[in-house]
């Protein structure tokens, strides 16, 4: 699957992919640019980025999955970010694609 931080237009504009684990039954972050697997903080914390949305798309799946790619302490001022439209309109077009 591919997880793509929007908006595009932002300075935190980077694309990645995760792989489904079956011995650790999640998905882990994998970036072949960065020779990286299983290290979701690499943008939030390695290279500072402030993430604002970070969606993953697959065959029968649409989610928000921000809440995997920043700190704890980092999730408030995430959301606080997120002012592209509500909360309730991001979940609502996600259970659409779901659907």
């Amino acid at each position: 699957l591919t997880r793509l931080p929007l908006p595009q237009t932002s300075p935190t504009a980077d694309v990645w992919t995760e792989v489904w684990s079956e011995p650790l039954g999640r998905w882990l972050h994998a970036d072949p640019c960065e020779n990286k697997l299983d290290a979701p903080l690499l943008y939030c914390e390695g290279w500072k980025k402030q993430l604002n949305y970070i969606f993953a798309f697959g065959p029968g799946e649409a989610a928000d999955v921000h809440h995997r790619y920043v700190t704890e302490e980092a999730l408030g001022a995430v959301r606080g970010r997120r002012t592209l439209c509500s909360e309730a309109y991001v979940q609502a077009r996600l259970e659409a694609l779901d659907a």
